[in-house]
């Protein structure tokens, strides 16, 4: 969760479609996916792929991920 606290603070991270409580639920929801209790590094990008999609709308991940990133 802290992860997520920290992407929260920057910039273009947080809209309209994107709030703290978005931040709290993809974080729950990719960690409930995965074998895994606590958010590794491949839920994370996970995550990072669900913001981007919920930040930009486009069907296309790497679309999203290159302008998030």
């Amino acid at each position: 969760m802290a992860q997520f606290q920290k992407l929260q603070k920057i910039p273009g991270f947080l809209s309209m479609n994107l709030t703290k409580g978005s931040y709290e639920l993809i974080y729950k929801n990719v960690v409930l996916r995965s074998d895994s209790t606590q958010m590794d590094l491949n839920c994370f990008f996970e995550a990072i792929e669900e913001i981007a999609i919920r930040l930009y709308g486009n069907k296309d991940p790497y679309e999203n991920l290159q302008k998030l990133i």
